[in-house]
């Protein structure tokens, strides 16, 4: 043994180490003792395991008498391995510090122990099942690998141990053992004070996974001849195989093997046929099973079948018009076809429609939907029959019924429609041309713009124009002759007639953009409304050539109106009301006057035009029409500037669905204020 002797301080003394047990074992105590000689040495030892004291060994007092003395420090705390310990003496008042010769300690590792062990046995294909490792050793530490037979298990290939003590363990969950035996075994890879040992092996039984199989059709009812597909769902442990699809215990065509597609717990696998016959059928679906899934089948599904049907639709009247009622009728065919038939406009059931019952008998019955609802517009019509017990639906092709608006007779003659009248001769300005298309057939304003007379008394023939505004298709003309009663008309009905005034020969003729051709003529007439008709003719002028007049000796000419009418419904036109309502009448100069106006209609929308002797009252040329339903109103608030007796037409200018017209003149009297 090497002394090391230090001199400082006092005399010399030398230290020697030894140990009670080399090698010696992790865990297990040894028993260092260093032996101090110099001249009655006292004070202490300091016990150093390579750089750092030993926990409890700093300081540890002489013992015994004499020149020779020891220290002990005993410790069980070493890792294994190899440890260089030092003794160092801190000396006295009569001895000098030393320390030991370095003492190589050898500690061998200690062997562990690892047992395994399984929270279930046996356990299922796709269920959890938990493996504990159970190390014992010297405290130990590191990990655990999990083995099925020879390969780790998916995330447990270095499980760390857990807890405290000697006695530690490591656990490994995991569904992913297939059905069948394992071998489980658990390594512990040891560390610095164990060695590694390995489990005895773990036969882990794992059985199949229970399977369960649905089944569900693709259309049930269906219709004789239709395809229809069955789909079974089975679930399990990420199910493969095939699955058989019988139809009363026998395979279907085609379906007796059917692979399993699909990913994860739940797979499917479908079978289309189109081979069933006219009946009920039970359907089943069998699993096979695979090597981690048991068997199974479903449930049986009744598969009704029904005879094929199919449904015609026609139509009445295509097209039709707007208002007029059409009548759709589907032919259903089948085997004795009963229940309903479902008209519908575009996505739309028609109204009363929706559930028409089949009527008649046999294999082809009929049910009709009647309507005068559908809008001017192209509609696609479809009729679809919901089946029965022995009928499958059935949908008819889709018809485009095409409805036409009803068209309106339009008097194209109106000043306001952009019409110019121009005569042969004018009496006076008192009685121009334009009297005749200003809207008053009336003729109110006798003398003061409401008529127009010719300036050759008694001199024939005499003629009115109108130029349209622009070419126009007509197929009628009225001619408003002047009244018996000049000074108070009334708007002229078909059989009001005249003696003392009026036209009573005239030719109604029309501008071929060369020559005049004459479209009617009329002799002898004593009518105030004379109406000629003739075949739809497109010009951009009328005349009316007077050929006689009544009036005795002085004869004129006298016409309150010409109006020239476009081809269409005249029925549904609205009507203004025949007299315009006035809020005070007489009236006095400058004082505010209300008149109003009701149009009658379809629904009509559009405005009112409110004339003095023709001449658009100020702020009143184009009133919009208020209220709602087929009658609706405008009001014209005015005054005047000076006494007299005023027209006053009101004009509506119809719109889509309503014609033009105008009301009879209202006689306004203004007197002077007192």
């Amino acid at each position: 043994l090497t002394v090391s002797v230090t001199t400082s301080g006092g005399g010399p003394s030398t230290t020697a180490l030894g140990s009670s047990s080399n090698p010696s074992t992790v865990g297990a105590s040894v028993t260092f003792t260093a032996t101090v000689t110099g001249t009655n040495p006292t004070g202490s030892v300091n016990f150093k395991d390579g750089a750092s004291s030993i926990s409890g060994c700093s300081a540890v007092a002489l013992a015994g008498s004499g020149n020779s003395r020891t220290a002990a420090c005993s410790t069980s705390a070493l890792a294994g391995g190899a440890h260089s310990l030092v003794a160092t003496y801190g000396g006295d008042a009569a001895n000098a510090g030393s320390s030991s010769a370095a003492l190589s300690q050898t500690v061998n590792k200690v062997a562990s122990t690892t047992g395994i062990g399984s929270s279930l046995t046996p356990s299922t294909a796709g269920g959890s099942v938990t493996f504990t490792a159970t190390v014992s050793g010297s405290a130990p530490s590191g990990s655990v690998n999990f083995l099925d037979g020879a390969t780790s298990i998916s995330g447990c290939a270095a499980v760390a141990l857990a807890g405290s003590g000697n006695i530690r363990t490591a656990t490994c969950s995991t569904s992913s053992l297939a059905a069948g035996s394992h071998s489980m075994s658990a390594v512990y890879g040891g560390d610095a004070s164990n060695n590694g040992s390995t489990s005895s092996t773990l036969t882990q039984t794992v059985n199949k996974a229970t399977s369960s199989t649905a089944l569900s059709s693709s259309a049930n009812p269906s219709g004789l001849g239709a395809s229809v597909t069955f789909t079974a769902s089975v679930t399990g442990f990420s199910p493969t195989g095939s699955v058989n699809f019988t139809d009363g215990g026998v395979s279907i065509s085609g379906c007796s093997a059917v692979a399993l597609a699909g990913s994860g717990n739940t797979r499917s696998a479908q079978c289309s046929t189109s081979a069933l016959t006219a009946a009920t059928h039970s359907i089943a679906a069998s699993y096979g099973g695979d090597s981690s899934n048991a068997a199974s089948i479903s449930t049986t599904l009744s598969q009704v079948v029904k005879a094929a049907s199919s449904t015609i639709l026609s139509s009445s009247a295509n097209p039709s018009t707007f208002g007029v009622s059409v009548t759709f009728t589907a032919t259903v065919s089948g085997t004795a076809p009963t229940g309903s038939v479902n008209f519908k406009d575009g996505a739309s059931s028609i109204s009363g429609c929706a559930a028409v019952a089949l009527a008649g008998s046999g294999n082809t019955r009929t049910a009709q939907c009647s309507t005068s609802a559908l809008t001017a517009a192209t509609h696609s019509i479809v009729a679809s029959y919901g089946g029965d017990a022995g009928n499958a639906p059935s949908i008819s092709t889709t018809l485009s019924q095409v409805v036409n608006g009803t068209v309106i007779s339009v008097n194209v003659a109106l000043a306001s429609a952009g019409a110019v009248a121009s005569a042969s001769t004018t009496f006076s300005s008192a009685y121009p041309a334009a009297a005749i298309n200003n809207g008053d057939r009336a003729g109110l304003n006798f003398g003061a713009g409401g008529v127009w007379r010719d300036a050759t008394a008694s001199a024939f023939p005499d003629w009115v124009e109108i130029d349209f505004n622009g070419a126009k298709t007509i197929d009628h003309v009225i001619v408003y002759s002047a009244q018996d009663n000049n000074l108070s008309p009334v708007d002229p009905s078909d059989t009001l007639t005249f003696t003392q005034r009026g036209v009573t020969a005239f030719d109604v003729q029309a501008w071929n953009g060369t020559a005049w051709i004459t479209l009617g003529s009329v002799t002898g007439n004593n009518l105030v409304k004379r109406t000629v008709s003739f075949g739809a003719t497109t010009t951009a002028r009328v005349r009316i050539v007077i050929n006689g007049a009544a009036g005795g000796k002085s004869v004129s000419s006298l016409l309150t109106e010409v109006e020239a009418w476009t081809p269409g419904s005249t029925p549904s036109a609205p009507t203004v009301s025949a007299a315009v309502a006035s809020s005070v009448n007489p009236a006095q100069v400058n004082q505010n006057i209300t008149f109003s106006a009701n149009v009658a209609g379809s629904n009509p929308t559009g405005t009112v035009a409110f004339t003095r002797l023709g001449t658009p009252i100020a702020g009143c040329a184009a009133v919009a029409l208020t209220g709602s339903g087929n009658m609706k109103s405008a009001v014209c608030t005015t005054s005047f500037g000076a006494s007299g007796t005023y027209g006053i037409v009101a004009s509506y200018g119809g719109d889509a669905n309503n014609a033009k017209t105008s009301s009879a003149a209202f006689s306004e009297v203004v007197k002077a204020t007192k």
